[in-house]
């Protein structure tokens, strides 16, 4: 009994010694590995940012010294935040509110703001007579041709019976003028038709639009098989037009950095306007109910054609 009472004495103080020794070589390791990190460049600005955020704690909690400081603490905090919560639901019901405001307006502010950016471009035309300021005026009429179609716009619906045909029609010329324009813009810049970057861009961008197609229009048998296909025909204008842009970007991104910037937001907008084309043939003939569905369409026209409206200008 002695001797394995001695045994686990033994046990115990190589324990306690193993850990005396710990507490100082763990530390110093650290130390020795913290000084080597301090010297290289990335290792120096980290030291700084930790010993920074250390002393940040440090004085946030310097006043802390009993349990009810810190209860206080926790108090005063809680209260803050309480505040702060208050204060964002507040600004998201706010912000609920002009969402459901644009929502209920529904077409009809599409309708005044497509009236409102075509007669900005107007004059934009009318003092720099740019053709390619020119063609987006064009994509913004027939696009508000196709929100008349959509609002039952009596001046201009009067007489005709196929109004989402119409609609549909009004669509793709829109697409068609941009893709005419910018087209031809490629071929000024005197490269071939077989360009990689041309093919490429067009096969990405028609074969986007036929994935999609295929998910969400293409099998949904509740809509007419004519329309389906129009869609899917119709739809690969936009596609074409995004192709043509990218194009022409890369090949004007070898003129300066101020025309390549223009040239990709061109792209940007022209991305936008191919999501706002199929968001609403995916609404109409797919199986997506998307909440706020007139607010989406709104922001995209907004994000698409002012973009186009700017590029257009200063190019």
């Amino acid at each position: 009994m002695k001797k394995g009472g001695s045994s686990k004495a033994t046990i115990d103080e190589r324990f306690d010694r193993f850990v005396d020794r710990a507490c100082i070589a763990v530390p110093k390791a650290f130390r020795f590995l913290g000084i080597k990190l301090a010297k290289t460049a990335l290792g120096w600005h980290l030291c700084v940012l930790i010993v920074s955020f250390r002393n940040v704690l440090r004085d946030a909690f310097i006043h802390v010294r009993s349990e009810k400081d810190m209860d206080m603490l926790l108090s005063d905090t809680a209260e803050k935040l309480t505040r702060m919560t208050d204060s964002a639901t507040g600004f998201f019901i706010k912000g609920a509110h002009w969402l459901l405001a644009i929502d209920e307006a529904g077409p009809m502010l599409r309708f005044h703001t497509l009236l409102f950016l075509l007669l900005v471009n107007s004059f934009g035309v009318l003092f720099t007579g740019k053709g390619e300021l020119s063609a987006v005026g064009a994509c913004i009429c027939f696009l508000w041709l196709a929100n008349c179609f959509e609002t039952g716009y009596a001046p201009v619906c009067t007489g005709i019976r196929q109004r989402y045909i119409a609609q549909l029609l009004c669509s793709a010329m829109a697409s068609l003028s941009l893709l005419l324009t910018y087209f031809s813009s490629y071929l000024q810049q005197r490269i071939s038709v077989s360009n990689a970057v041309l093919q490429l861009s067009m096969i990405l961008m028609v074969m986007v639009h036929f994935v999609l197609f295929l998910a969400l229009i293409a099998f949904n048998h509740r809509q007419p098989l004519l329309l389906r296909i129009i869609s899917f025909l119709l739809g690969v204008l936009p596609a074409l037009t995004v192709a043509a842009g990218i194009s022409l970007a890369m090949i004007l991104s070898g003129q300066g950095n101020a025309i390549a910037i223009l040239s990709f937001v061109r792209v940007i907008g022209l991305f936008f306007y191919f999501m706002l084309d199929r968001l609403e043939s995916f609404y109409s003939l797919g199986a997506v109910r998307l909440r706020y569905l007139a607010f989406w369409q709104w922001l995209l026209t907004i994000f698409s054609l002012v973009p186009l409206m700017l590029v257009s200008w200063y190019i």
